[in-house]
């Protein structure tokens, strides 16, 4: 749009090639249309809107007037682009990094959760066969040592 606003503010263009440079803004502000024409967060473009400022050089190319005082409104609106973009791209910048880190952090509760749940197999089995053998040894003890006899039986 800048450059063909440049283009325009040219003295020397006869009014067809003055009408050309029009019909190519339109086309642009057609195509940015469709891009644009969506919202974030329920707001759109916003004010003051660049396709007043397309209707506004084209107005000003059919009609005659000097195109060039709206370089400076042109600048203006690229600038906010910039920034605009120069924002987005630190935002996503913050996001990527914070993704990599819960990355990391996931990596590392899941190791910790398997240290605290997992279990050592050998270290389990031989635990239990301890037991087995000492509740074995125990029930043989103790079966010396109550021996029954049949009238413990009969009561």
């Amino acid at each position: 749009m800048r450059d063909l606003t440049m283009q325009g503010g040219n003295g020397a263009l006869s009014p067809a090639a003055k009408e050309a440079i029009a019909a190519e803004l339109d086309g642009l502000k057609g195509d940015l249309l469709c891009v644009a024409n969506t919202s974030f967060l329920g707001r759109t473009a916003g004010n003051p809107s660049v396709f007043s400022l397309f209707d506004t050089v084209v107005g000003n190319l059919r009609d005659g007037t000097p195109v060039s005082d709206q370089l400076t409104a042109i600048d203006a609106r690229l600038a906010t682009i910039i920034g605009q973009r120069s924002e987005v791209g630190a935002r996503q910048a913050r996001l990527e990094r914070a993704q990599g880190g819960l990355l990391e952090q996931s990596g590392a509760l899941e190791a910790q959760r398997s240290r605290v749940e997992d279990i050592d197999l050998a270290k389990v089995i031989l635990d239990l066969k301890l037991q087995e053998v000492t509740y074995q040894s125990a029930l043989a003890v103790t079966a010396r040592v109550l021996q029954p006899t049949l009238m413990d039986f009969l009561r």
